[in-house]
């Protein structure tokens, strides 16, 4: 009976670990991105592009702002929610 339920909680903790390493779906380059966009928000598809150089710039740009501060965490948080910000609010212009 001891190893039944062992082997048991075993599966169950080996299914727990599965699912937990599911990436994330926002995470990807500026096109996918915008392509979810398209999908959830039936953008067309000059939207779609307008989004995806969006979504590039910004990504262009955090990456400098990384190099700039040398990965410290305070700076980077701080940076990137100014960044996000703007980001979101250029994509809801269009």
């Amino acid at each position: 009976m001891k190893k039944i339920l062992q082997i048991c909680c075993l599966l169950i903790g080996l299914t727990a670990v599965s699912y937990a390493q599911v990436a994330h779906p926002a995470v990807g380059n500026a096109e996918e991105k915008a392509k979810g966009l398209q999908r959830q928000l039936t953008l067309t598809g000059d939207q779609t592009g307008k989004i995806a150089a969006i979504y590039k710039e910004s990504t262009e740009s955090f990456e400098k702002i990384k190099k700039a501060e040398h990965g410290n965490p305070d700076k980077l948080t701080k940076s990137g929610n100014s960044l996000r910000a703007a980001t979101i609010k250029r994509s809801k212009e269009y």
